[in-house]
């Protein structure tokens, strides 16, 4: 008897224990299939976009993973009961790609690569859901006032910025006879001779200088200026600054905004790590070899 009822579990076991998933499947997220159907035109893309980078060209493992992450947010999506404003994402998409590039632009560069655009549809509804994920775990998520100011004063130089001005010249000697005498205005100066393409193009403003966006002379440069202060010759590894001071924008309150902000991005962003942690994963493709 016990041989008996033995072999019937063995018999449930090969039945249901050990069942294939169809031969389409490439990976499976808590039961849920991703199927070559949505694999082959991923990765085609991940070809195209990949611009010769060993990384992406040709990997099913960047594929897979990137697929099996779009499928864990498919599922939260559903679980939390959200749904898909057709309007809403469109205006969400026209958004997107123009904070990246340029609708038109983007659309050209689409078709000179011959991108699929089923599959970048798919891949900016992904955004789209993982937005309205964060904004409802945003709605969720308590922060106190205490919880804000704490993170600002740890953090105070993550957030404060710097209106500056600025000339950067890599040969002294050159920038002692154009610009040291000052004979016109610092943007007219940095406009003239500034190396540094991307201020120069502005006068040499930039808006928001964050410290440790440049090397440490240059931070305590403009930490020990007033404002309006313009400062000597600052000797670094890389060239020599003129440094003008116009703005600090700084203070809890001008702050808390971003702050509230930050916080939200990172606890979602731990939140979804999370849930990808517990996920239960199977990938039916041998990867060891890609």
């Amino acid at each position: 008897m016990k041989k008996y009822n033995l072999l019937i579990l063995c018999v449930l076991f090969f039945m249901f224990g050990c069942s294939k998933p169809p031969k389409d499947v490439v990976a499976s997220v808590n039961g849920e299939y991703i199927t070559d159907e949505e694999y082959e035109p991923y990765k085609q893309e991940l070809e195209k976009l990949s611009l010769g980078d060993s990384k992406f060209s040709s990997s099913e493992k960047s594929a897979i993973e990137g697929l099996v992450d779009r499928k864990i947010v498919d599922i939260e999506f559903k679980n939390a009961n959200l749904y898909v404003d057709e309007s809403e994402f469109k205006t969400f998409r026209k958004a997107y790609l123009e904070e990246l590039i340029d609708e038109n632009a983007f659309k050209e560069f689409s078709e000179y690569k011959s991108l699929n655009e089923d599959v970048l549809n798919e891949y900016l509804l992904n955004k789209y859901k993982t937005q309205k994920l964060k904004e409802k775990f945003a709605e969720d998520f308590e922060l106190t006032d205490e919880n804000l100011r704490n993170e600002y004063q740890n953090k105070s130089a993550k957030y404060d910025s710097y209106r500056v001005q600025f000339i950067f010249m890599k040969d002294l000697e050159k920038m002692k006879e154009n610009v040291l005498p000052m004979s016109f205005g610092m943007d007219v100066l940095a406009t003239l001779y500034s190396e540094e393409p991307i201020s120069a193009s502005n006068g040499g403003i930039v808006d928001a200088y964050h410290i440790g966006d440049k090397e440490p002379k240059f931070d305590l440069t403009i930490q020990s200026l007033e404002k309006g202060e313009t400062s000597d010759i600052v000797e670094t590894k890389n060239g020599y600054y003129i440094i003008k001071l116009i703005d600090i924008n700084s203070g809890y309150e001008n702050h808390k905004e971003a702050v509230k902000n930050n916080l939200i991005d990172v606890n979602f962003k731990r939140y979804m790590n999370n849930i990808r942690s517990n996920a239960k994963v199977k990938i039916y493709r041998d990867l060891t070899t890609k």
